[in-house]
């Protein structure tokens, strides 16, 4: 079940990310009691039953006081209420998955075609707008704004699978492979500085991975291709002092 205690931080995080979020019911307010102690006593004393604890009044009221006497009623209140918006939220998962990725996608195809024009800057916050030409300071204007909605993006998602309690990276350095896929070649160039902006100066895809689940099987991947690749090398430069026809070829 998604986290009761995170559905504010995800709600902030979609709306952040440019996702209008579901409409939630309201937490319904808990009934406050005015009742004290005094108001009892008085009406104890001011009631007209020959049994004053038998008017209703006073049975009424002591109700209210021993209510109060419960610990943390409000607060049981609160945390149910949040449950049942939790609940709610998580009921449109698949939707809010969905739109992240439709969002994501069209930020990422945006900002890889203003990039084209600036791909030479080590990062386009670096260019003065003020005196660059109209091309690379609109480009630079753009691709700013489309790397930060990539990481409200990002965020938004990684906030919504940690509230679903799926927020397993496996490792921290696969985190990068949230949205991207290179392979063994590309991260090696990558590795030291796996950014977004890095992403698109290389020219690899941006593709925001499924789960944090999708994120891993990325990185294991590109770990098991360059595992591979190392070893390819290494008997390249190893040649086995073998005869091709094997031990048997030997003469005593």
């Amino acid at each position: 079940m998604l986290n009761p205690n995170l559905t504010n931080v995800v709600i902030a995080s979609l709306r952040a990310a440019g996702i209008t979020p579901p409409e939630l019911t309201p937490i319904r307010p808990f009934p406050k009691s005015q009742a004290t102690m005094e108001d009892l006593i008085e009406i104890l004393l001011a009631s007209e039953y020959e049994d004053p604890y038998q008017d209703p009044k006073a049975i009424a009221l002591a109700s209210q006081l021993y209510i109060q006497s419960l610990g943390h009623l409000d607060q049981g209140h609160y945390q149910r209420e949040r449950q049942r918006q939790a609940s709610d939220l998580e009921a449109h998962t698949d939707t809010l998955l969905r739109q992240l990725q439709e969002a994501f996608n069209k930020t990422a195809k945006s900002l890889t075609k203003h990039a084209e024009h600036i791909k030479g800057a080590e990062h386009p916050a670096i260019i003065d707008v003020r005196t660059a030409d109209r091309g690379t300071a609109m480009a630079a204007t753009n691709v700013i704004q489309e790397l930060m909605a990539l990481e409200n993006i990002i965020k938004a998602w990684g906030d919504l699978w940690t509230a679903l309690g799926e927020n397993s990276y496996g490792v921290e350095r696969g985190k990068p492979f949230t949205f991207m896929n290179p392979n063994a070649q590309q991260w090696e160039d990558l590795r030291r500085k796996p950014t977004i902006w890095e992403a698109v100066r290389s020219g690899i895809a941006l593709t925001l991975a499924d789960s944090p689940a999708h994120v891993s099987e990325r990185f294991q991947a590109m770990i098991n291709n360059e595992q591979a690749a190392l070893e390819a090398l290494w008997e390249s430069k190893h040649t086995s002092l073998l005869p091709a026809e094997g031990y048997g070829t030997f003469k005593p």
